[in-house]
């Protein structure tokens, strides 16, 4: 199934899930912003079919205002993920 996926903000993880995505030859597929200034943030989100947020911290981001898609958001710790179809 043919994808593209953006990894928007950069984080600590950023280095290690560059390495996975060499390892498992996907550089194509998949596009590292490594942040984004906050006049971006329409521009990218306005881009995606999908919005998926694995912070710990964003509370209610500004960006679920921004544009309606189908939302997949991951809980605290990473894990117990509850998806809210847009």
């Amino acid at each position: 199934m043919p994808f593209h996926f953006t990894f928007a903000a950069g984080g600590p993880d950023e280095a290690l899930l560059r390495r996975e995505v060499a390892r498992r030859r996907l550089t194509e597929n998949v596009t590292f912003l490594g942040g984004y200034g906050q006049d971006e943030l329409s521009l990218i989100l306005g881009q995606a079919d999908v919005y998926v947020s694995a912070s710990l911290s964003d509370g209610v981001p500004a960006s679920l205002c921004l544009r309606p898609w189908p939302l997949a958001s991951f809980q605290s710790c990473r894990t117990s993920p509850a998806i809210v179809s847009g």
